[in-house]
């Protein structure tokens, strides 16, 4: 009796039909900017419009009592660049997702 049972409930169902699957929720990532070298609290942050290399620093807790702001190292596309955050026109880059930002520990002049 049930194999004839189970036999009529297939036959009902249409040719091609699938089990439903199981919905995935999608997840949308963040973009990041990472901070390492001589902050308060190094490691990935979320990626803001209008991000500077100072402000991502300032988000990473400071520099340390070792760290220098006049050799900051911003990596983008493998290329990397050095800035001098004393001085104000530098403070204002803005940073693009995905660079990662290195701050030096000062020299044996304090710089």
């Amino acid at each position: 009796m049930r194999i004839i049972l189970t036999i009529a409930l297939l036959a009902m169902l249409p040719l091609g039909a699938a089990e439903p699957r199981p919905r995935v929720p999608v997840v949308k990532t963040a973009a990041i900017v990472n901070v390492g070298g001589w902050v308060q609290r190094p490691g990935p942050m979320v990626w803001r419009k209008n991000l500077t290399i100072f402000a991502a620093i300032q988000e990473a807790g400071g520099v340390t009592k070792l760290g220098s702001m006049r050799r900051v190292k911003a990596v983008r596309n493998g290329t990397a660049t050095a800035y001098n955050l004393h001085d104000a026109k530098a403070k204002m880059i803005l940073v693009q997702p995905d660079d990662t930002i290195e701050v030096p520990q000062k020299n044996l002049l304090g710089r």
